[in-house]
């Protein structure tokens, strides 16, 4: 677990890191919102992949990912979500408001990939100052969450240093900081710990803290333990929600199986009542089927 500790770091002096951490103030809360689809479906008109009949609810507040086999669409229904793309048919809304047609830029949400959204050039300092200041705070109000997100992923020894100078891990923690200074309202994001999994309890923790609501697809299945739910899509298609617990328990397909774990997949054959398999046979006809495989 990552200390969470007011440190000085370079930049802004730290006036509070000795006293009790004040109540936020109300622009420090962000506006949660929920998402739903309703039908929705997208076609790439070269390779003819298409989503189609997607409907799903993204309670706010809690965290949803998008999981499933290679290629299975989830980076496409994120960019729908966030209006890097717009759907052919269906609705997308965000609380009570429809925003089909309406641009990224305008959407209530950050879209987030594994790169951090900043010119090379600049320096970690330089990115998280910019992060907090996309805020309505008072000054105060800044210095203090830019010393704790300096100390909580540790950015102490790199705040100095220019974005296109760290290795992919230091820039992913960095990436991670400014998310937190935004407080984003509802996270869209797209394999955004791949180059840092380990980051993942930590990140979605704060997340929840913080009451985003959270869209992903993760990069791996580490990433699912902080999950509220999970859709899993296959081939374009929705074919099971629920809880990771309830996925596993009861997968709908072996893609399901999959999505939340290692699977073991194992070949049968049903002739009449009888299902044959390499660890055995089962008549199905009696009493009825106790038991896994």
């Amino acid at each position: 677990m990552l200390d969470v500790a007011p440190a000085s770091a370079g930049g802004f002096p730290s006036p509070l890191a000795d006293a009790t951490p004040p109540i936020p103030n109300i622009a420090m809360i962000p506006r949660v919102l929920d998402v739903s689809l309703r039908n929705l479906g997208f076609t790439y008109p070269k390779s003819g992949f298409a989503l189609r009949g997607i409907t799903i609810a993204f309670e706010k507040s809690t965290h949803t990912a998008i999981v499933g086999p290679p290629s299975c669409g989830a980076t496409t229904l994120l960019r729908l979500v966030a209006g890097t793309l717009q759907p052919d048919e269906g609705e997308i809304a965000i609380g009570a408001r429809l925003v089909n047609g309406v641009k990224a830029a305008r959407r209530p949400l950050l879209f987030a990939t594994s790169a951090i959204d900043a010119p090379p050039r600049w320096s970690v300092q330089h990115a998280l100052i910019a992060a907090v200041r996309k805020r309505t705070l008072d000054r105060q109000d800044r210095e203090l969450e830019y010393d704790l997100a300096v100390a909580k992923w540790r950015l102490e020894k790199l705040v100095t240093r220019r974005l296109d100078t760290l290795s992919t891990a230091e820039q992913t923690l960095a990436h991670l900081a400014s998310i937190e200074l935004l407080r984003p309202g509802i996270l869209v994001a797209d394999r955004l710990l791949e180059r840092l999994p380990e980051a993942s309890d930590d990140f979605y923790r704060t997340m929840r803290v913080i009451g985003t609501t959270v869209i992903s697809a993760p990069a791996s299945h580490g990433e699912l333990g902080t999950t509220n739910a999970i859709a899993v899509l296959e081939s374009g298609r929705l074919i099971q929600t629920g809880s990771i617990a309830e996925v596993f328990a009861k997968p709908a397909s072996e893609a399901a199986a999959a999505a939340t774990g290692d699977a073991n997949v194992i070949p049968i054959e049903i002739r009449g009542t009888v299902v044959e398999s390499p660890i055995g046979a089962w008549d199905v006809a009696g009493a009825p089927f106790q038991g896994t495989g």
